[in-house]
């Protein structure tokens, strides 16, 4: 029985399996049971898991999961989404453990011998044959994975004429996932990849795009780009997609698109590129570029002449860390001949032996490739082997790299037969193959300098040129990114050059510089005609008066008429016309909830504030009868000439509940003494929490969870999309106190992290205790922690039951808090004419969605600026910001609580024309304040409001200040987030103009550049009424001769950004970069070519 295996399955069940070894055994004579070891394999189904070799597995697939959706749409499965993807398919079996009844009769058919005879094989060294037998099983699981599994549901997809495109596990940076990435990934009509955060790479594109042409599937899938974050602007997807699509991509599929955003605090993987962004008018532009290209390069056959093995024989022989190995040597390889100018592609096993052999060249799938790489496998497949031999035979050039192999499948390791094979190849004196032992060394970079065929030829060497060649019928055309306008560039291609606008559609002769025969083979000069941060579509055509040999001219002094035209400059600076245009639409409540006649469309807001504090009773006076003298106290802080840059910012909803005091754990707890002197704010929001941090998210971003524990208390530490509070370096205690004034009983509420100690006008609350009944007075509350972390304590009123967890933010039904008819318009409530009634808002609190338990329920407030014996204080806060130009109207919300009507000054002069109208949100006030005229430029506004002893800073707003504006003035272009105004926060358009005269001269001109300088992120131009042309990437300029009158000409130039500006609002950590706006600097060149 020696190193052979038993099937155990027709014994006695109820036996384990030493005991149906030892009957055997017995059976057969033998008693020596201590020498034998025992693996006991079973197969046992698991649920959530997928046996891919079952006979039946594609076709359950296709029965349950795909053929319903043909059902359903019977005219139209292929008319609308043409396509299934698969993203990271899971089977959910670790390894290549796979089992069904007929493996071992399989097995027998295709290797000749048992599978139990050599089972032990899979499980230890037995000898010399150990790698063999374990490539064979792995080939058998890996054939039967393909005819049972992919094949199938492949088939099904091109008979319906649908796409079938794949993210599969490893994206192709792991050769060893499904058993071979290749021979399962080759059944998708589109292989594919995803490159997260705006990032291109060349192994995924090289791998997939490989597959592709191997097997002559039309497309190459890209998934970009998930994780880029809010801010991601077409001209990064620009640059990412044109290297991506040089890497052999072809087909573009923007990561995601979101049913919802759930008011900005859900998202997966974000951003959304779709209709909630506010380029979103113009990314048409983008889309059809790509749309012509990916046409264009899924024609023909790729023309690339160096292969690279793509390694999975060691793996299959069991050697782990040989696998690693081949594979970093492998894709090493494939970057050092790519950074040299030479195009390379990664070949399977498969499309290796069923290559044939012509002219040295191995030619498989139309292409033809004269240089094959072995990146240092231990094992190989030996009819590979015997196949590369007659290539090298034949004149091809075949390189191995840091190793050479000494285990296959045919008897394993040992095997003088193959030893002598590779010694013939390799090592032996005049052995046609090449061997590097060390692919680090200068005689690799040597070797691909001097023999490997070079097909494009810069005279940029740093590595950032990408392209790629493809030759259609009688076509060859270039794709080419990342290299310097007017840099030289060779072609091993004749006929006539032509650039190819993917951008605009247009077409155009290039110049040739010269022609040139090298060992044969006609070459072309050209210049890179677009810059580095373009692409370029070259495309030979056919033409027999272009392959004769050309010499280079020779520059002469000597200029056309056309090159002497004088280039004169026409700066469009100083002052612009500026008008925004919004396009956050919230009918559905995508950005905010919950959705109200004021947020159905979200433009410019004020969100956070410069706040300053006075108690001052003269100021208060003056707030409860504004139309008295202004008071000096007041008079600075609402002043057009003040400078709040110093002042501390505050946050809408946000405002102090408590006086926090901390000191070392050591020294004890901090005292009433220490919290007199060295107390700091606590803020919080009773809706939302915690400022920038709402809790435990998720994957991948917010999932619409606010968390209840509001008192956080420590030190940030990054956690799993949220923030953890740990201890500090020196661990302290801290002393949370604040008051609080109501009569009657209350609940106790708490959870988390819990107080050690609890007061109430200096009494201890016994931790036990439930329920309090409160007299009305002014009373002091105090929290003692002994301990980091986060947690809540509140008061709620009457006597509720206990609440211990945040109700899941999903159980909340939309019903509950907006209503729409069906064309999706919001519709009065109960008949009457507001969105919410008064007597609504209780119901509907329960169901206010993003927020606290508390603030869904009836708590007492915290009120730590209360003193007894005063309803209100003198306090007076004055909120101040800077309102873009164009400001006409301001509705503000303020919380229930605000007391009175505040003063509202712009640019220092008070404002009177403010009216209180009803409120359309629970708990809050609605002030409409109206200027008298557009203020051109923009604004500097300051609010002054008495507070409410339970509000303070952004606490006094319950909502942003929604303005409302219409044209105004900009002084100069520029950034508009970092512009000073609130327009840091803006998401979406803006329209800028200017008027400008010109001659008749420069009106006639051949051409007129219009060069903007820099944008973020689009932007659309019209001159004279007449649209010109949309730009969604650098470089930001267009020729504009035509749309040019003499005398007075009118440029408009829309423009909008991302969304990064609206979430860096929001607790987010994927914001991104939010420049916005026409930077500039923008000028009309006339003449310029």
């Amino acid at each position: 029985l020696t190193g052979k295996g038993i099937q155990l399955s027709t014994k006695d069940p109820a036996q384990t399996a030493s005991e149906n070894v030892r009957e055997m055994l017995a059976k057969a004579g033998n008693a020596d049971f201590d020498s034998v070891r025992i693996w006991e394999v079973f197969w046992k189904g698991n649920p959530g898991t997928l046996d891919p070799i079952h006979p039946q597995s594609g076709a359950r697939v296709i029965e349950k999961f795909f053929q319903p959706f043909v059902d359903h749409n019977p005219t139209k499965d292929a008319k609308g989404l043409n396509w299934f993807f698969n993203d990271e398919l899971f089977l959910g079996v670790p390894g290549q453990c796979w089992w069904t009844e007929d493996l071992p009769e399989q097995f027998a058919k295709f290797k000749g011998y048992g599978f139990f005879d050599k089972l032990p094989a899979l499980f230890m060294e037995v000898g010399p044959e150990t790698g063999k037998v374990r490539m064979d099983w792995e080939d058998v699981q890996l054939h039967l994975t393909e005819v049972r599994y992919f094949k199938p549901i492949y088939s099904w997809h091109y008979d319906q004429g649908l796409v079938f495109g794949c993210d599969n596990l490893g994206r192709g940076t792991n050769p060893r996932a499904y058993g071979d990435y290749f021979r399962a990934t080759r059944w998708y009509s589109a292989p594919g990849h995803d490159t997260p955060g705006g990032r291109a790479d060349f192994i995924k594109g090289k791998v997939s795009s490989s597959i592709a042409a191997l097997y002559r599937r039309p497309r190459v899938w890209l998934e970009g780009y998930h994780s880029l974050g809010w801010g991601a602007s077409p001209q990064t997807l620009m640059t990412a997609t044109n290297e991506n699509f040089a890497y052999g991509c072809t087909l573009l599929n923007l990561h995601g698109l979101y049913y919802t955003t759930h008011g900005s605090m859900w998202e997966w993987a974000p951003p959304c590129y779709h209709f909630r962004m506010p380029y979103w008018k113009h990314l048409p532009v983008f889309l059809k570029n790509f749309e012509r290209l990916s046409y264009v390069l899924s024609q023909g056959v790729w023309k690339s002449e160096i292969a690279v093995t793509y390694p999975t024989s060691p793996g299959m022989a069991g050697f782990g860390n040989e696998q690693r190995a081949a594979t970093g040597c492998a894709f090493d390889a494939a970057r050092k001949i790519y950074a040299a100018q030479r195009d390379v592609t990664f070949m399977d096993d498969q499309s290796v032996l069923r290559a044939e052999i012509r002219d040295g060249k191995l030619c498989v799938s139309g292409m033809e490739f004269r240089v094959y790489v072995l990146p240092g496998v231990k094992a190989i497949r030996w009819d590979v082997l015997k196949k590369l031999e007659a290539f090298a035979n034949a004149g091809g050039i075949l390189v191995c790299l840091d190793r050479l192999p000494d285990v296959s499948d045919r008897v394993g390791a040992n095997d003088p037969e193959l030893n002598a094979l590779v010694a013939r190849l390799f090592t032996d004196e005049n052995a046609p193959g090449i061997f590097i032992p060390n692919r680090n060394g200068p005689e690799f970079a040597q070797l691909i300098a001097e023999k490997f065929p070079q097909d494009l030829q810069s005279a940029q060497t740093s590595g950032s040129a990408k392209f790629l060649h493809r030759q259609i019928g009688e076509q060859n055309v270039y794709f080419l990114t990342g290299i310097p306008k007017d840099t030289r560039l060779t072609f091993r291609s004749v006929g006539r050059p032509e650039l190819w606008d993917t951008m605009t559609g247009e077409r155009k002769t290039l110049e040739v510089i010269a022609r040139f025969p090298v060992d044969g083979e006609m070459r072309t000069v050209l210049k890179m005609p677009v810059t580095e941060v373009e692409a370029a579509l070259i495309v030979f055509q056919p033409d027999a008066s272009q392959t004769s040999e050309l010499n280079e001219k020779t520059e002469t002094a000597s200029v056309s008429a056309e090159a002497q035209d004088t280039v004169s400059a026409l700066k469009l600076d100083g002052a612009w016309r500026f008008r925004l245009v919004p396009t956050m639409d919230n009918q559905w409540g995508d950005f905010r909830l919950p959705v109200t006649p004021d947020n159905l469309f979200i433009g410019a807001e004020a969100r956070r504030f410069h706040y300053a504090e006075i108690d001052d009773a003269a100021a208060a006076a003056f707030l409860d009868a504004p139309n008295g003298t202004m008071p000096e106290s007041l008079r600075p802080l609402v002043s057009l000439d003040t400078n709040e840059a110093s002042w501390p910012m505050c946050a809408y909803g946000f405002g102090t509940q408590f006086f926090l005091t901390k000191c070392a754990r050591a020294k004890g707890m901090p005292s009433a003494a220490d919290a007199a002197s060295n107390a700091s704010p606590y803020a919080f929001s009773w809706r939302v929490g915690v400022n920038g941090n709402p809790g435990h998210q998720g994957w991948h971003g917010t999932k619409k969870n606010i968390s209840d524990h509001f008192i956080a208390l420590g030190k940030g530490k990054g956690g799993h999309n949220e923030t953890l509070y740990v201890e500090e370096d020196v661990p302290q205690n801290y002393r949370l106190s604040t008051f609080v004034r109501y009569s009657g009983t209350v609940r106790i509420q708490k959870g988390g992290n819990l107080p050690v100690r609890v007061t109430l006008d200096g009494k201890e609350i016994a931790p036990e205790t439930e329920t309090l009944t409160l007299d009305g007075s002014v009373q002091e509350l105090v929290l003692e922690y002994a301990k980091a972390g986060r947690g809540f304590w509140v008061l709620e009123k009457g006597n509720p039951p206990a609440r211990t967890a945040q109700p899941e933010e999903a159980d909340v039904p939309p019903s509950e808090f907006r209503a729409f008819n069906t064309a999706g318009r919001l519709v009065p409530k109960e008949g009457g004419d507001e969105f919410l009634t008064r007597k609504q808002t209780g119901e509907k609190l329960a169901g206010m969605p993003l927020s606290m338990t508390w603030f869904r329920t009836d708590c007492v407030p915290f009120e730590p600026f209360a003193k007894e014996g005063k309803a209100v204080s003198d306090r007076v806060g004055v909120y101040r910001f800077t309102a873009p130009a164009g400001l006409q109207k301001m509705v503000l919300t303020l919380d229930e609580k605000a007391v009175g009507i505040p003063a509202v000054f712009v640019d220092g002069q008070q404002i009177r024309n403010l009216e209180e109208t009803p409120s359309v949100q629970p708990r809050t006030r609605r002030l409409v304040v109206s200027l008298p005229e557009t203020s051109c430029r923009p604004a500097k506004v300051a609010i002054a409001a008495r507070l409410a002893d339970s509000l303070e800073g952004g606490a006094y707003f319950a909502e942003p200040i929604r303005l409302e504006t219409g044209e105004g003035e900009i002084p100069q272009l520029g950034d508009w987030s970092k512009d000073g105004t609130v327009l840091e926060l803006y998401s979406g358009g803006a329209v800028y103009s200017k008027s400008f005269t010109l001659s008749k001269e420069e009106a006639s001109a051949k051409s007129a550049i219009l060069d903007l300088g820099m944008v973020s992120a689009t932007a659309e131009i019209r001159i004279n009424g007449k649209p010109v042309r949309t730009l969604v990437a650098a470089p930001w300029k267009t020729d504009v001769a035509g749309f040019l009158k003499e005398g007075e000409n009118t440029i408009e130039i829309e423009v909008f950004n991302t969304l990064s500006n609206h979430y860096h609002s929001i607790p987010n950590r994927y914001r991104g970069n939010r420049t916005s706006g026409l930077l500039g600097p923008v000028e009309l060149r006339f003449g310029e070519r």
